[in-house]
């Protein structure tokens, strides 16, 4: 997992799309906003952003994401523990690695979607087995999930502000 946590104007976005560049497994990206802090919007777009991966264009992919992006579109919410189960089924079965990138994470105060991520994170990112999904949060601040442990296991790519701040050099070398 990548955290980038650093206040407006870092630059946040500009990094992550330079990066991502070359990477040549398949992203999922999604910019949030204040309206994702419903449960059923972010979660539909969380599940039509990975279906249109190019993992997704196989049929016997992300079949657990797309019952639940079905529920949702009915109107219901189902329990945190069954769409945080589906996600984790259907990135376990994935045949590649692929990114998951969600841009601009503080807006997302919702305890339930908080609550996702941490089953997921608990689940998914603890052992040292590589997983088929790298989750990249872009934030103006630390997310209000549990972060110790990825980073005390060495899971954790923490991006701040200073590793983003140009040094005096860098500076000079830029404005010449």
């Amino acid at each position: 997992m990548t955290l980038i946590s650093a206040p407006a104007g870092f630059g946040k976005t500009a990094c992550l799309a330079e990066w991502l560049a070359g990477v040549p497994y398949p992203i999922a990206w999604i910019s949030l906003d204040e309206n994702d802090q419903d449960p059923g919007r972010f979660f539909s777009t969380l599940a039509a952003t990975l279906q249109a991966t190019d993992i997704a264009s196989e049929p016997e992919y992300f079949t657990n994401i797309d019952q639940i992006a079905r529920i949702l579109r009915s109107g219901q919410v189902p329990p945190a523990n069954a769409i945080a189960s589906a996600l984790i089924a259907d990135i376990l079965a994935s045949p590649s690695r692929m990114l998951l990138v969600l841009d601009d994470f503080h807006h997302i105060q919702e305890r339930f979607i908080l609550e996702v991520f941490e089953i997921l994170l608990s689940n998914l990112f603890q052992t040292s087995t590589p997983q088929p999904l790298h989750l990249v949060l872009s934030s103006r601040e630390a997310p209000p999930i549990p972060l110790a442990r990825l980073r005390a296991n060495n899971r954790l790519t923490d991006i701040r502000a200073e590793d983003l701040r140009f040094s005096p050099t860098e500076a000079a070398q830029l404005l010449n």
